[in-house]
């Protein structure tokens, strides 16, 4: 497993500030080791310019997993890189999928595109990370930054054990209200159709704090898999005033520990999680 920790700019006002950015994603998700396919057309680091408009993207990468599952179930997805409501507001668009034509194209059965964006931008610099493995990676972009940061964490679904297995991956996303408030996850499983759900399917109360005395309870994301599946190890949903934004803290899972680490800044003044308005936001596996 492998930590990546990214300081740089939402910005992208000229192309030197949208290369930095962007390939420093690319680079992140190669360290990983979840590698680029051979499909032809794949973005230019050196060359490739910054989107001219709002909701377009400049160039794309198809990565794959390549853990011992990838061979039972190959997970493939495809991401781009450019802009969301506003030409200079960071974006990237995801797509999973279990194969592509060669030349750029997931085929067979596909996820619908994931935007994963900015709400805003800036020339001040932020932390994210980028952490995972072969076979899982979360994301935890431009953390502290107003209406800038956001998640996306991608994983196979586990059994009993926390384990994974080859039956499905699920995608969950979050970034706040001014990015379009998204919180969803969506279900890609071995065979049969992409079930994507307009929530996070979480056991979080739908107001208040998790402390309870001395304890700060914290709560897992189920897939939907027409019942709740085992929960997710990529992330979990947390209220934030309950910890510090960049704090790493320590959850037993499975009966094993696991590190996830504090995003903050999303979802403040949202109703989309359980009907829930207090702030609350993802904790993404930090390990």
């Amino acid at each position: 497993m492998s930590i990546q920790t990214i300081s740089n700019a939402p910005a992208q006002s000229t192309d030197a500030l949208f290369r930095v950015w962007g390939k420093a994603i690319s680079d992140a998700l190669t360290a990983l080791g979840i590698t680029k396919t051979a499909d032809t057309g794949q973005i230019d680091w050196a060359s490739v310019t910054k989107p001219a408009s709002a909701s377009t993207y400049s160039g794309y990468e198809i990565r794959q997993f390549t853990d011992t599952l990838q061979s039972s179930n190959p997970v493939i997805f495809k991401i781009q890189y450019g802009s969301g409501s506003s030409a200079t507001y960071p974006a990237l668009l995801i797509t999973v999928g279990h194969a592509s034509d060669g030349a750029g194209v997931l085929t067979g059965e596909v996820t619908a595109d994931i935007l994963v964006a900015c709400g805003n931008t800036s020339a001040t610099s932020y932390t994210s990370w980028v952490t995972g493995d072969t076979g899982w990676f979360s994301m935890g972009l431009w953390s502290g930054g107003s209406n800038l940061a956001h998640t996306f964490c991608l994983e196979r679904l586990k059994d009993t054990t926390g384990a994974d297995t080859d039956a499905g991956v699920q995608a969950t996303y979050m970034a706040g209200p001014s990015s379009g408030g998204v919180q969803r996850q969506t279900m890609l499983p071995k065979t049969g159709a992409v079930y994507g759900y307009f929530a996070i399917q979480s056991a979080m109360p739908n107001s208040g704090s998790g402390g309870y005395g001395a304890n700060v309870g914290v709560f897992p994301v189920f897939p939907n898999l027409g019942y709740a599946g085992n929960p997710c190890l990529g992330c979990l949903l947390y209220f934030t005033a309950d910890i510090p934004r960049g704090t790493a803290i320590t959850v037993s899972m499975y009966g094993t520990n696991h590190t996830y680490i504090a995003v903050g800044d999303l979802g403040s003044s949202t109703t989309a999680l359980n009907g829930n308005a207090s702030s609350h936001s993802l904790l993404v596996r930090y390990e």
